[in-house]
């Protein structure tokens, strides 16, 4: 899984292999991803970390938590994917695309209940993808 994300030598690639395990471990029911330059090998010293952590067990949505560590800055948005679906305009209109793209470009690390997998197909249904 953590293969495709480039040279494992990469600092930000370290702390994405190393947080996302620390996610997991905290959160094992979660399907937890990064989206933005680190999720297609196009990053900088200088650019941050974007995870997706989609649990039944968040109390809500839209929760962004950004902070730094070992000079990255990371951003966390914590979804419940069972609040999301009857959502959806709502969503078009009070996140402006931004959150949309974010997770539409999300790479899975850990999935096994699929909500990632679910949340972008769906997505991919109900909005027209430019």
């Amino acid at each position: 899984m953590f293969d495709n994300l480039g040279n494992m030598d990469d600092n930000h690639i370290k702390w994405v292999k190393h947080l996302s395990e620390k996610l997991h471990t905290t959160f094992p029911d979660s399907s937890i991803g990064i989206s933005g330059s680190v999720a297609f090998n196009k990053h900088t010293k200088k650019s941050d970390v974007d995870f997706l952590i989609l649990d039944k067990n968040f109390k809500k949505n839209k929760q962004c938590v950004f902070f730094k560590e070992n000079n990255i800055e990371t951003n966390l948005l914590c979804l419940n994917p069972s609040l999301l679906f009857p959502q959806y305009q709502h969503w078009e209109i009070t996140f402006d695309g931004q959150h949309l793209n974010y997770i539409l470009k999300t790479l899975p690390l850990f999935d096994k209940n699929q909500y990632i997998k679910n949340l972008k197909k769906k997505f991919q249904e109900v909005f027209i993808i430019l």
